[in-house]
């Protein structure tokens, strides 16, 4: 997230599907763990990002808490300056 924040580029994947007027896909996911704790997982994951006629690696590390019994996403990074400037280039 900081970086995302600090390049002023964080989009969603709504917001991608929006702009490209095409539902948003996600094939192929494959997670790795990278740390793991009672109550806290880190996963580097890859896959494949679809929109319209585009698709596009994702690489990223998705952030798990453990709270009251239950995994929530805490943050996920992944490359999402590589993908929008792909698709800015169509």
């Amino acid at each position: 997230m900081k970086e995302s924040v600090s390049s002023r580029v964080f989009i969603r994947g709504s917001q991608l599907a929006q702009l490209k007027e095409s539902e948003v896909r996600l094939t192929d996911l494959e997670f790795t763990e990278r740390n793991v704790a009672d109550t806290q997982i880190e996963l580097n994951y890859t896959g494949t990002v679809s929109l319209a006629e585009e698709a596009l690696d994702l690489e990223g590390t998705i952030y798990m808490l453990k709270e009251d019994d239950e995994w929530k996403v805490n943050n996920d990074v992944y490359n999402v300056e590589d993908i929008f400037n792909n698709l800015m280039k169509h």
